[in-house]
């Protein structure tokens, strides 16, 4: 079993990944909606600056990301980290683009974390129920 500074340091990657992916691609978004190449090559400065800031954030999800897969199954870290991209990139974009979050959007994500919850779990000696069949 790990110990806890170690699943510490593996839920605040997960969550910088899955958070950073979220809120840089919305940040980048709003920022490409500012600007519309169809008026001006030239981006105004502060749609400039939001979409700088948005890449930003999401350059640093993928140091996380990259992070992720010296320390994770690559059979488990591609799935987790799509899946928690999911859930926070719908969050994010209902909070801050003001996109529908309906019952059944909520349901998903609910399911979707569940079942990373019992994907991640370990079996006694210590598995991971993912790696069951190696």
């Amino acid at each position: 079993m790990r110990p806890p500074r170690d699943l510490l340091v593996d839920v605040a990657l997960y969550a910088v990944m899955a958070l950073g992916s979220g809120y840089g691609l919305t940040v980048i978004k709003n920022a490409l909606t500012a600007w519309s190449p169809a008026e001006s090559i030239v981006p105004e400065l502060d749609a400039f600056l939001l979409f700088v800031a948005g890449t930003s954030v999401y350059l640093v999800s993928i140091v996380a990301w990259t992070a992720i897969l010296g320390r994770e199954k690559f059979s488990f870290a591609m799935p987790a980290t799509i899946a928690l991209s999911v859930v926070s990139t719908a969050l994010i974009a209902a909070h801050q683009l003001g996109e529908s979050l309906t019952p059944v959007k909520i349901g998903g994500m609910a399911a979707v974390i569940l079942g990373l919850v019992l994907i991640a779990r370990k079996d006694p000696t210590g598995r991971r129920h993912s790696d069951a069949a190696r």
